[in-house]
């Protein structure tokens, strides 16, 4: 009986991993994230979903067996090496952002996450990346605005203070001012008026009393 369920299990086994596959390939092949199945040594791309060719701009049989460094999809190599070694060590890499290059040269940025896998005896590596360009590009316009807010907030600050720095001087200036031209103005005014009791020719009284009238007026 132990020897009949031991030749059992494993087609039991066999059929389970065979259902598991069937959802992992479902799942790779609808995902609206970029899917990638590639090699964790060279990078040679063994499968890549729908999502990943619309993206990039690539027939499928373009890309598989493709190394990602023959298809140039780093704009910078520094950064596979880089996300290879998080990957070497830990054993996965979750929401890296990069730069990516498309068929035609365009660039987007992606966040990656990466798990290694082994299938067959070999390393292999699921890598998944969502497009994260728009999302950028907004979070980049608004820190501009921000920043354009921020400066426009400090001219404003700025023109309040020269407005209140010229209030003050001139609350200060109007009064020493006035004072200053009062008390010489009041002994112009007195002497014209005492002037004018004098003998004095027509002209002579014309001019006095234009004195003592602009030194009432100012």
């Amino acid at each position: 009986l132990v020897l009949h369920r031991q030749k059992l299990a494993p087609p039991k086994d066999l059929s389970q991993l065979q259902a598991s596959e069937e959802k992992f390939a479902k799942a790779f092949a609808v995902s609206p994230a970029l899917m990638v199945l590639s090699s964790f040594e060279e990078g040679r791309l063994y499968e890549v979903n729908d999502a990943f060719l619309s993206a990039f701009g690539y027939a499928k049989e373009e890309v598989v067996g493709k190394t990602v460094t023959e298809l140039k999809l780093y704009v910078d190599p520094a950064q596979r090496r880089r996300l290879r070694h998080l990957v070497e060590t830990h054993g996965f890499a979750r929401s890296q952002e990069v730069q990516i290059r498309t068929r035609s040269g365009k660039v987007f940025i992606g966040l990656l996450s990466m798990e290694l896998l082994r299938i067959a005896d070999e390393r292999r590596l699921l890598t998944v990346v969502v497009d994260i360009t728009e999302r950028k590009r907004f979070e980049q316009d608004l820190q501009q605005a921000v920043q354009e807010l921020a400066r426009k907030n400090l001219e404003l600050v700025e023109a309040r203070d020269q407005a209140t720095t010229a209030a003050t001087a001139k609350a200060h200036f109007l009064p020493n001012m006035s004072h200053e031209i009062r008390t010489p103005m009041n002994a112009v005014i007195g002497m014209s008026e005492l002037l004018r009791e004098t003998n004095l020719g027509p002209d002579q009284r014309d001019y006095a009393e234009a004195i003592a009238q602009s030194g009432e007026a100012l």
